[in-house]
């Protein structure tokens, strides 16, 4: 079997498995986040696809979230990709909820603070991400989405990086002086 063959086999075989992955709107449900990330993976066939991950947050937190497409080329040939895709933080669950934030899917984490003394957003309950975008690999496309909190610094924590930092300064000053 010549390579060419050999490309050709390999790129129906996964032609095959995405398209049994299908394009249904997927809805996960992740439960409570904490500081131990969680992390899921979406394979579609290829066209459009929607998927939603809802979660809880029972205290205020910064919530950190990255989305990354995987692609996959071999010898020239792009076997899975995506373009175009997007992902959504709102308040509530799906259909119920408020517009919190967006970024694309660019392998690049997006940050919100979730802290109430900010009161732009909720801080506690439930709060979905919807994922949607285009497949178009030759097999479809497969990404990755992590989630993780860590908790709201408190004002002590900056007034005692203050202080360490003057702390630090002074020291620096009296030995350049010296």
């Amino acid at each position: 079997m010549n390579f060419k063959s050999s490309v050709i086999a390999a790129a129906t075989l996964l032609a095959f498995g995405a398209a049994h992955a299908g394009n249904d709107p997927t809805t996960t449900n992740a439960g409570t986040l904490t500081s131990t990330p969680f992390v899921k993976v979406f394979a579609h066939g290829v066209g459009d696809f929607f998927d939603t991950i809802n979660f809880n947050i029972d205290q205020s937190v910064i919530l950190s979230g990255s989305a990354n497409n995987l692609p996959l080329s071999l010898y020239g040939l792009n076997l899975q990709d995506i373009k175009d895709a997007t992902v959504t933080l709102y308040s509530n669950y799906h259909d119920n909820g408020n517009y919190i934030g967006e970024w694309k899917l660019d392998n690049v984490s997006k940050t919100f603070n979730l802290n109430p003394a900010d009161g732009a957003w909720p801080t506690t309950g439930s709060f979905h991400i919807d994922i949607s975008g285009t497949a178009f690999g030759l097999a479809g496309g497969t990404y990755a989405v992590a989630l993780q909190t860590a908790p709201v610094p408190e004002p002590q924590t900056y007034a005692l990086m203050l202080a360490g930092l003057g702390a630090m300064a002074f020291v620096a000053r009296r030995r350049k002086s010296v």
